[in-house]
Formats: structure tokens, sequence, C-alpha cells
């Protein structure tokens, strides 16, 4: 009986050191609960934060689209604007019909002379076939 109690008495002692040794784990165990709580709030504003940027990414998205629109309205514009070079070509074939123009504008006053001297002579000669039909005996 003696020896009953005797291992009775050795498993009551492991049993209240598992004990302690379950207690010493329990706490370890609330330690890492505390760590996985605070683990969680850190990921909660980690989420918060993605969904910040979510909204900013959406936000940009739709800008994004707004700009493409316009961007595409000034590219047909801008297929309608003439370019320097049309403008070039389009200058020059003024600048020669300006010069054309003055030509002209200068020939015009030696015309004029020459029409006159021409218009003179026929007068003078309208004026001698008047005089030469009667002596002719033409009219």
């Amino acid at each position: 009986m003696q020896q009953v109690l005797q291992k009775l008495a050795e498993i009551d002692q492991t049993l209240i050191e598992h004990s302690k040794k379950l207690a010493e784990h329990d706490q370890q165990f609330v330690k890492i609960d505390k760590r996985f709580d605070a683990v969680d709030k850190r990921f909660e504003a980690v989420d918060k934060r993605f969904d910040q940027i979510d909204g900013q990414i959406d936000f940009l998205a739709k800008k994004m689209l707004e700009h493409d629109g316009r961007l595409d309205h000034i590219d047909e514009k801008l297929e309608q604007t003439a370019t320097k070079d049309d403008i070039s070509r389009v200058m020059n074939s003024l600048d020669k019909i300006v010069k054309l123009y003055e030509n002209k504008d200068q020939e015009l006053p030696f015309l004029a002379r020459g029409l006159r001297n021409v218009e003179d002579k026929v007068e003078v000669h309208d004026k001698d076939i008047k005089a030469m039909k009667p002596l002719l005996g033409i009219a």
C-alpha cells in the first residue's frame, strides 16, 4: 500500500508539473493571440488603405477615359487644321499671284499708252480715209 501511495504521489506530482506546463502554454497562447490581434488590426488598416487606393485607381481610370475622349476630339481637330507646310504652300501661291498682279499693274500704263497711240493713229487714218473717199469718188 505504501508503494501505491508513493506511486499516487508521483502521479500527483507529475500531474502538477503538467498542469504548470499547461498554464505556461496557456500564457504563451494568450501572448500569441494578442500578437494575432495586433496583426489583424494592421491587416484591417492595410485593407482600408487598399480600399482607398482602389477608389483612387477607379477615379484615375475614369479620368483617363475622359482624357482619351478629349484627345480623340483634339486629334480630329488637328487632322482638319492646316499644318505649317500647308500654310507655307498657300503663302507661296499667294506670293506668286501677288507678283503676277504687280507685273500686270506695271504693264498696264505701257499698254494704255500703246493703245492711245494706236487709237490716235486710227483717228488719223480715219480722217485720211474720209478725206480720200470724195476724191476717189467712193462715197
